[in-house]
């Protein structure tokens, strides 16, 4: 498979997985930070699932 074909949805995959990062670091930012833990959880398994399918074998 070429990786030209799927540039566009890896790019998305990156875009989203940065955008969840950037929000759980604002979560952590948060004076209650326990009052985000889902909030944190969520946002790394996004990243994972985002990188996982922008990955190229």
């Amino acid at each position: 498979m070429s990786h030209e074909t799927y540039a566009a949805c890896i790019e998305a995959c990156n875009a989203c997985a940065a955008a969840c990062n950037h929000c759980a670091a604002s979560c952590l930012a948060e004076q209650e930070v326990k009052m985000m833990a889902k909030c944190i959880a969520l946002d790394i398994d996004c990243v994972e699932i985002c990188q996982l399918a922008s990955a190229t074998p």
